[in-house]
C-alpha cells in the first residue's frame, strides 16, 4: 500500500468443507479501483479497473456478501495474505448492507401436544 493508496476492504468465504477463499478491493492513489482474490493465505489473482468502474467494484462487493462472503474489515495485503488491520468498515460503500432478519421460532407444540421437552 502505497501513502495515498487505501486499505483493502476484505471479505471471507467459508465452504462447507472448511476451505476459504479471500477478495478484496481497494481505491488507489489514482483513483482506479483494484481487486485481489484467491484461496486464504494464496491471493494469486489482482485485477485493476479505471476509476469510472468504481460503482462496479462497489456492486461486485454487495453481490459478495449476497452469496455469503463475511466482511472482514480492512485489511493490508503482505505477499500472497491478508492481514486484518481494522474491523471498521471502509467509505467506499454507497449503499449500507442491511443487517439479516431474526428468523421467527417455530412452533412445534402441535406435534406432540402435553408432552414438555418431548425432544429433549
Amino acid at each position: 500500500m502505497t501513502g495515498a493508496d487505501s486499505p483493502w476492504q476484505l471479505f471471507r468465504y467459508h465452504h462447507g468443507d472448511g476451505s476459504r477463499k479471500d477478495w478484496a478491493y481497494r481505491r488507489l492513489a489514482d483513483g482506479a479501483m483494484e481487486i485481489a482474490w484467491g484461496r486464504l493465505e494464496n491471493i494469486a489473482q489482482r485485477r485493476i479497473y479505471a476509476a469510472s468502474q468504481a460503482r462496479m467494484i462497489e456492486q461486485r462487493a454487495l453481490d459478495k456478501e449476497r452469496k455469503g462472503y463475511v466482511p472482514l474489515g480492512q485489511a493490508v495485503l503482505r505477499g500472497r495474505f491478508f492481514e486484518v488491520i481494522s474491523t471498521q468498515r471502509g467509505s467506499l460503500h454507497s449503499h449500507p448492507v442491511p443487517e439479516p432478519r431474526p428468523q421467527p421460532r417455530i412452533d412445534l407444540s402441535w406435534i406432540a401436544p402435553g408432552q414438555e421437552n418431548l425432544w429433549f
